[in-house]
């Protein structure tokens, strides 16, 4: 099996994963918010694990010691959370409490900063304040489908795009973006040996997190029809 390019791809799993969500005309997100934040928990916990931010001990995430947090790609805040918890917590927490700061705003504007997206700001009904993040350089995104598409296809993944096509799945957006996928592929990607365990354990909490808030808005939905 090939290896999948070293670097072929300079978003964060975070980037990827909200670039994926948004819709390209009016930066709408097609995901509702609670499934959103949780996945971009999950994804902002695998980025501090793929960069070495992080360890997990004994189920529990601490943060390594000695890492310059100024490389964390904009995400030192949240991995600041976990390093002043009075003690270490299960990685399911950090997804959790990563998901209730508002991700989507932070990862949106670290986009926008980066000339990838635009930020528009607007109000529902004039009162409730609203940001839409449209595309404005296809490019990385372009990259981005090329290469998950590339590895559903049988190139061997890394951490990077094993994280984003767990979230990507578990959030059920994967086949809005690629068409039917392979049932069979997607596990083989998720349950493989691509990363460290420090990852590996990231994806599944954000994996565990993410259906279940889908399966709860689903089931919501559902009831009030």
């Amino acid at each position: 099996m090939a290896q999948e390019p070293v670097a072929s791809s300079p978003l964060s799993v975070p980037e990827a994963f909200l670039l994926l969500c948004l819709r390209d005309q009016d930066g709408k997100a097609m995901l509702d918010g609670s499934t959103l934040s949780y996945g971009l928990g999950g994804a902002i916990l695998s980025e501090l694990a793929l960069t070495g931010a992080i360890t997990i001990q004994g189920r529990k995430v601490v943060p390594t010691p000695g890492y310059d947090d100024d490389s964390s790609s904009g995400y030192g805040s949240f991995l600041q959370l976990i390093a002043d918890a009075r003690r270490p917590f299960k990685t399911d927490h950090w997804v959790t409490k990563f998901a209730s700061r508002s991700p989507k705003k932070l990862v949106g504007n670290l986009l926008a900063d980066r000339n990838i997206v635009a930020r528009v700001e607007g109000r529902i009904l004039w009162i409730f304040p609203t940001v839409k993040y449209p595309e404005v350089d296809p490019v990385p995104e372009q990259q981005l489908r090329e290469r998950i598409g590339n590895v559903l296809s049988g190139l061997r993944p890394d951490g990077f795009s094993a994280s984003v096509i767990a979230l990507a799945d578990a959030t059920k957006i994967l086949e809005k973006c690629f068409g039917p996928v392979s049932k069979e592929r997607v596990k083989e990607i998720t349950d493989g040996d691509w990363a460290s365990k420090a990852v590996r354990d990231a994806i599944s909490s954000a994996i565990m997190a993410a259906t279940t808030v889908t399966t709860m808005t689903a089931v919501s939905s559902a009831g009030s029809n």
